[in-house]
């Protein structure tokens, strides 16, 4: 792209002295059709170039994008994430689990808010539950855990909603905001929580 951008600048900056010229070398620079033809032979060879890394890639068993957009889960069809995990199954995340802990267990403010970013699928979420169920923060914490998937379908309703039953334990559907944070008032007012949100 930048070989086509410096010949349009260069042609620009020639018509003004085409007058002056009237005979010109097939095989000079100034030649379009040349010009043309030198960029179509790069053009093909970048093209069989492509091809070969593309065969290369099948002999490895790499699949083209499209073929994998079928195995890709969209935002939309995200399942919740639950604070569950079978611990046997992850391997490497203990000393993570430590400094995420040590970090929320050590906390001297009010409101610590800790968070767990990357890419999908380097396991925040696992992090995450490993910790949420590790037996220091279960016993600082006791009952007073909540693990909310918000993802896409952000409404403060609902995710007040389920922070209600995530503490009680029970199915509670209350629309007047007022009310569910009232409610929530009278179960942490003055305690220690861990508040988990996922998938934001």
């Amino acid at each position: 792209m930048g070989e086509l951008a410096y010949e349009a600048l260069r042609r620009k900056l020639e018509v003004g002295n085409r007058m002056r010229y009237k005979v010109r070398n097939f095989f000079s620079p100034s030649n379009l059709l040349a010009f043309r033809i030198k960029m179509a032979n790069r053009v093909n060879n970048i093209n069989l170039l492509l091809d070969e890394i593309c065969k290369e890639a099948n002999n490895m068993g790499l699949r083209p994008a499209e073929q994998l957009k079928s195995d890709l889960v969209l935002p939309s069809e995200r399942r919740p994430t639950i604070p569950f995990v079978y611990e046997s199954r992850c391997v490497g995340r203990a000393g993570d689990v430590v400094v995420v802990r040590d970090m929320l267990l050590g906390s001297k403010d009010d409101l610590a808010v800790i968070a767990i970013v990357g890419m999908a699928g380097l396991g925040k979420t696992t992090l995450a539950q490993l910790v949420y169920n590790d037996k220091m923060v279960v016993d600082y914490f006791g009952d007073n855990k909540m693990w909310i998937c918000v993802s896409d379908d952000f409404k403060v309703e609902r995710l007040l909603n389920e922070m209600v039953q995530s503490l009680f334990r029970e199915k509670v559907e209350m629309s007047n905001i007022e009310g569910i944070v009232r409610k929530l008032g009278e179960k942490l007012k003055g305690k220690k929580y861990l508040l988990v949100l996922d998938d934001v």
